[in-house]
């Protein structure tokens, strides 16, 4: 993953974020669904994943799990 070439104040930091998030995120999706998950329980469970991370709040040991194994495939891509 690049490091950002804008500062955080600019209008497309965002963009440029996404811009490198996207292919972690389809690696990761496609791997689930490779692994028998549909798609439709995938973005379900990373929508709600995101918002725990984002309110710090995990609410059982397999979000937990599901949090180490995303973080770990995240690594891969480093």
């Amino acid at each position: 993953m690049k490091s950002p070439r804008l500062p955080p104040d600019h209008p497309n930091y965002g963009r440029e974020l996404e811009a490198e998030l996207e292919p972690l995120m389809t690696e990761i999706v496609d791997r689930v669904v490779a692994a028998g998950w549909s798609k439709d329980a995938v973005w379900t469970a990373l929508i709600s994943l995101v918002a725990d991370l984002e309110h710090s709040t995990f609410a059982s040991a397999e979000t937990d799990k599901l949090v180490a194994e995303v973080i770990s495939l995240l690594d891969n891509f480093r």
